[in-house]
């Protein structure tokens, strides 16, 4: 194949007379840019595409492509497959297409000899010339129902090709696109109503059955091109038996897959053969989640099985499975959170898909038959020759350094609850990557350390280790990639001197993390001033933050997702130079109660904002928002600023009030007020014999000089003055308050009642008096009862009426309701507001607040 190769370098070379260099490099792939103003990019190779000097080695082993690739903080969305993206690269095993690409170049995967498999792509619309040219080892693949044009020779020479599926919308079939191949079966979804001429592929009409939609045959019979078929039948249905359902999958071998199993509580015993109509199938195949969550915790393959699909027994409770020695393709997670404690590989596996032990929180023990020429044991884990990389661990793996490793696969260790601590020494090899989910929901790993040879950190690698509380990375580390710690327990966190791609939210939602350190030497990157963030030098943006971040003032960008999920974090202070905030900058910041915006009014416009929200609605909601002093009205009429609804200027009125674990407080406060979430308020409206009837206070505003009941979880939470905003008075309130200490002489018909709790129950009891004289507290309420023109009667206490006899405590009875008053049906010069408390100038239908009751608005 040198030789082949080299021709094919030759023939390049004569028709281009440039090479177009990629436009950048991230998470182990190229990338050209399609459209800045869309932001796609399609997948390339390291010279962008034309491969002339560059067709081995390129890409390696497993290979996933992500839906969007972040660069420098700019997410692109990947469509394509570009021209020779893959051309040559020998060592390739497989490729996971995501749903974003709708497009495979030309001679995209040209000559990639041991090429085994195309996982995805169900949104692919086109594959171009030459595409799988001469992919040697690839076994099936399956065009989506999306797919429209199959270029000239798109698979020709692919000898190990014996199954393809050809969607229902394709409208074109180029020359020679199946010569040279060993395809078996068709399976053409295609409707009879759609049908095209078929052009010139004799090999594969004359070799292979055509399987048809049902109905359709006579139509296909009839078409040219597709009539050249020897053998053309219709698609049977499934058939079952009384323990399995199968599907045909090889018309021609007559063999069949098993797709669903009924219940088994113990073992499962897999038939090898099954009759249907007169006809012996042979059980070769596992369909995908044909075993998914069984209960069964043993299971007997026979020696005709030789495939096993994706998440084939995912969550089941196997414990043991005897792999057969025919078996040659796993497919990705296929027993991934099962109960399994063993697994034994067989020398005949060809093809081990994205790890198919993943999250086996059980799993002791991986081995290798020492006759397999494709996968080696490493130390109670799979290790791929060919690409040098650990596909699949357990708890038990042994990191040797004398072996020589290019990477830790995607997904290889992920749930693999047993492993605690992690230092990774792999000798003199080097430039190795950590791959995608490699580590992820290992949530009892407490420490890593990362010595020689590690370079790239892929998305996701160690995300929700939720017991992680230290890392050491080595320092030849150069890439970060997306959300790699996210939902750890990290204290501190030092960024090595060579790093120069740190992607979106890698410390997300850490919520113990409270340092945060850049190498002095590292030259992208920088945490100035002892910041605690992470801070790109050149273009002076925050790329990531922490409970301790604060912002230095020189400062012009926030980036996507800098403080997501910092939910420790309470305050912070956006300087005035900021220009551009990042997309989900604060989301998630629930203990979020302050933020201070230093912008000026008049470069509010000015600030760019992602299409995507900075804040969510309980920022929005709970947050107090300072501004600067004459400020007010550019942020309440600037988005998305207008949408907090506590916006203050400096030395703004506030209270802190204290919820007990008991759930329940008073409050007085002689300014208007917002209620913070999760806080309800109530007056306390009349007496039921011993019961206290409550009212709650509504419409988001706590009136001033308005003594009520708090009603919320144990915590502190934040009433801040409203300026101006009011719910109006509110009468018929038995609750009298004041915010600052005073001392009370009652009459003596009165009865002063203070919130306690006693004997378990919580309610308003008699305050004991200490010299006649009752003292409250400042910003507390009080009941009082029995006082002329002020309790709940204008008279002196009748002590004959036992009616009216007060009672020495009363508790609370929520039952009372709140009502609509009037229907109003043209509005005036009123004040109006919403029921956030918000001002409304010029009232549409609705429900409103006026003069502190709630109207209708028709």
């Amino acid at each position: 194949m040198k030789i082949l190769r080299t021709f094919f370098a030759a023939t390049i070379m004569l028709l281009c007379t440039t090479l177009q260099a990629q436009d950048f490099y991230i998470g182990g792939l190229y990338y050209n840019i399609l459209s800045e103003s869309e932001k796609t990019v399609e997948v390339t190779n390291s010279v962008g595409g034309i491969s002339a000097f560059n067709y081995s080695d390129t890409y390696k082993g497993q290979i996933i492509i992500p839906e969007e690739a972040i660069y420098n903080g700019t997410a692109y969305k990947v469509v394509a497959i570009g021209d020779r993206a893959f051309w040559g690269c020998e060592n390739l095993d497989y490729v996971n297409i995501p749903s974003s690409v709708t497009s495979i170049g030309d001679e995209a995967f040209l000559v990639c000899e041991n090429l085994l498999a195309i996982i995805g792509g169900t949104n692919i619309e086109s594959i171009g010339y030459r595409a799988f040219e001469v992919c040697f080892e690839l076994r099936k693949f399956t065009i989506p129902n999306t797919t429209v044009s199959i270029g000239d020779r798109a698979f020709i020479g692919c000898r190990s090709l014996k199954s393809i599926v050809i969607g229902e919308n394709v409208t074109e079939i180029g020359k020679n696109v199946f010569s040279n191949t060993a395809i078996d079966d068709v399976f053409s979804n295609i409707p009879a109503d759609r049908l095209f001429a078929l052009t010139s592929n004799s090999d594969l009409t004359s070799n292979a059955t055509l399987i048809v939609p049902a109905g359709a045959k006579e139509a296909y019979v009839a078409a040219d091109g597709w009539k050249d078929f020897a053998n053309i039948v219709e698609k049977e249905e499934r058939f079952k038996d009384q323990d399995f359902e199968y599907n045909i999958i090889s018309y021609k071998n007559n063999c069949a897959e098993i797709r669903q199993a009924r219940a088994f509580d113990n073992e499962i015993a897999i038939p090898s053969t099954v009759e249907h109509d007169g006809t012996t199938y042979t059980i070769t195949k596992i369909a995908s989640m044909g075993f998914y969550g069984t209960a069964a915790n043993s299971i007997s393959l026979p020696n005709t099985i030789t495939e096993i699909d994706g998440a084939a027994f995912a969550f089941s409770a196997i414990e043991e499975v005897a792999l057969p020695s025919s078996l040659e393709i796993i497919g990705e997670v296929a027993f991934g959170a099962s109960s399994l404690k063993t697994v034994h590989i067989p020398a005949s596996v060809k093809m081990i898909q994205r790890n198919p032990f993943a999250n086996c929180a059980q799993l002791e023990s991986i081995s290798v038959d020492t006759e397999n020429t494709r996968y080696i044991y490493y130390g109670e884990s799979i290790m791929d020759l060919k690409s040098r990389s650990i596909i699949s661990g357990c708890k038990n793996t042994m990191f040797n350094a004398f072996i020589q490793i290019n990477s830790i696969a995607p997904w290889a260790f992920s749930g693999c609850a047993g492993l605690t601590e992690l230092s990774l020494d792999f000798g003199t090899s080097n430039n190795i990557t950590i791959g995608d989910y490699a580590f992820n929901y290992c949530t009892n790993l407490k420490s890593i350390t990362l010595h020689n040879g590690v370079t790239t950190i892929g998305d996701y690698a160690f995300k929700d280790c939720t017991n992680l509380e230290s890392i050491t990375l080595n320092d030849e580390v150069t890439h970060i990639g997306d959300y790699a710690f996210t939902g750890c327990n990290l204290t501190e966190f030092i960024v090595p001197a060579h790093v120069t791609s740190f992607c979106e939210s890698p410390l997300q939602n850490n919520p113990l993390l409270a340092t945060i350190t850049v190498d002095e030497e590292n030259t992208v990157y920088d945490s100035r001033d002892n910041c605690n963030a992470i801070i790109n030098t050149a273009t002076n943006t925050l790329v990531a933050g922490c409970k301790n971040t604060i912002i230095p003032d020189d400062i012009t960008a926030i980036g996507s997702s800098a403080f997501r999920e910092c939910s420790t974090l309470t305050e912070i202070t956006i300087p005035a130079n900021v220009t551009k905030i990042g997309g989900a900058a604060f989301c998630g910041c629930s203990a979020l109660k302050k933020i201070t915006s230093l912008i000026p009014a008049e470069r509010l416009q000015e600030i760019e904002l992602t299409d995507f929200a900075i804040f969510d609605d309980e920022i929005y909601e709970n947050c107090v928002l300072e501004i600067p002093e004459g400020a007010r009205e550019a942020y309440e009429h600037t988005h998305p600023w207008y949408m907090f609804r506590m916006i203050v200027e400096p030395d703004y009125n506030y209270f802190e009030l204290n919820v007990s674990a008991a759930g329940y407080a008073t409050l007085y406060l002689d300014f208007n007020a917002h209620i913070p979430n999760g806080v309800e308020l109530y007056t306390a409206s009349s007496v039921d014999g011993n019961r206290l009837m409550m009212e709650q206070v509504e419409y988001g505003i706590l009136p001033a000089n308005t003594g009520v009941l708090v009603k919320a979880e144990q915590g502190t939470y934040t009433f801040v003055d409203t300026y101006g905003t009011t719910n109006g008075y509110i009468e018929n309130n038995l609750f009298r308050g004041s915010a600052e200490d005073v001392y009370i002489t009652p009459a003596k018909e009165a009865k002063y009642y203070v919130l306690s709790m006693k004997d378990g129950v919580v309610g308003m009891y008699e305050d004991a008096l200490s010299g006649g004289t009752f003292k409250n507290n400042a910003n507390k309420a009080y009941l009082v009862l029995g006082e002329k023109n002020l309790g709940i009667y204008d008279e002196e206490v009748d002590t004959e009426d036992p009616g009216m006899q007060l009672s020495n405590s009363y508790y609370f009875d929520f039952s009372g309701t709140t009502a609509i008053d009037p229907i109003v049906t043209e509005v005036n010069d009123n004040i109006y507001y919403d029921l956030s408390g918000r001002r409304v100038e010029n009232p549409t239908r609705g429900i409103y607040i006026l003069n502190g009751k709630k109207i209708l608005v028709k």
